[in-house]
Formats: structure tokens, sequence, C-alpha cells
């Protein structure tokens, strides 16, 4: 029976049993094991450092922010299509003037949907490749903060089969939200190019 990796590398290194190291003296196979062990670490030992490029992170921001606002959009997507359904239930459960009262409601929630991808897609093209600093970056992040807990609150909402007037009201605070991120970007853009 032959050695571990974890026993061979011990015995490359001399730091293993007396066990170990008598079986690497006897057995050829270990011991050649062992002197390539050897030869690899050296042969990696005498390897250039690798050093990566210093204008490699805005590729890597870029891309990382892509894929925030693409699971935004699709968390977007699927909360506005749970809305409707939850609406479309309630408005086919409910009659009379509780239906035209949801009916208005989903209407306007339809048209805060749809203001609410048209800012996300204005933000999106607004704040490629822009960078924020300091306060305007602190005030990003807590809007960001304030959307994920409006997001929460809408899916909540609509697992929860929420009144659509709360969730229009949720969807209007997004819409305003959103708005004042665009502002952001853009008051930030109109300040860089001066």
């Amino acid at each position: 029976m032959h050695l571990s990796l974890d026993d061979l590398l011990a015995a490359r290194d001399g730091l293993a049993s007396a066990e170990a190291q008598e079986h690497v003296a006897t057995c050829p196979a270990c011991a050649a094991e062992v002197a390539r062990l050897d030869t690899l670490r050296h042969a990696l030992a005498q390897l250039p450092g690798a050093t990566p490029p210093r204008d490699l992170w805005p590729a890597v921001a870029a891309r990382l922010e892509g894929e925030r606002f693409r699971r935004r959009w699709r968390r977007v997507g699927w909360l506005a299509a749970g809305f409707a359904v939850a609406v479309t239930l309630a408005a086919a459960v409910r009659g009379g003037v509780e239906a035209v009262r949801e009916a208005t409601a989903a209407r306007a929630t339809r048209a805060l949907v749809a203001r609410s991808a048209q800012l996300e897609a204005e933000l999106r093209a607004r704040s490629s490749g822009t960078v924020l600093r300091g306060r305007s970056a602190r005030q990003v992040v807590e809007m960001e903060d304030r959307l994920a807990i409006i997001d929460a609150q809408l899916a909540q909402g609509a697992r929860s089969g929420a009144a659509p007037a709360e969730l229009a009201e949720l969807w209007q605070r997004r819409v305003e939200l959103l708005g004042a991120l665009v502002e952001l970007h853009t008051t930030r853009q109109a300040y860089v190019g001066l």
C-alpha cells in the first residue's frame, strides 16, 4: 500500500512521520512520486510572476454593473407579472365598485410599471461608464438600498395579495426614487462635462 498525497508532500518537505519516511525509502513508486513532487515545486518556483494590467478594473466593474441591472430588471419583470396576476385574480373575485377601484389602481400601476421600466433603461444608459465619487456615490448607494426595500415590499405585497392601491403607492415611490437616481446621474454628467 502506498502513501497518501498528504504523506508524500510531508515526506518531500521532511515533515513526515518515521513510518512514512521509512516507506518512501523502501518503496520505489513512492520515492519516485516524492521526487516528481519536488521537481514540480522547483519548476513552479521558476515561473515568472503575473501582474494583471492596471486598466482591467473598469471592464470588470462595468460587467458587474451590467449583471446587477439585468438581475434587477428580471426581478422587476417578475414583480410586475406577479402583480398583474394578483390584480387580475382580485378583480375576478370581487365585483361592483371594488372591481372598478381595483381596475383603476391596476391601470395606474401598469402605467407606473411602464414608467419604472423606462427609468431603469434611462438609468442604465446614463450610468454606464460613469464614475461617481464621494457624496454622489453615497447617495446612489442609499437610493439603491431604498429601491431594494421597495422591491422586497412589492414582492411581499404580490405574494400576500395586498390591496392594489397599496401596491400602486409602492410603485409610485419606486418611480420617484428611480427618477431621482436618473437626475443624480444626469446632474453628475453635466458637472463632469463642464
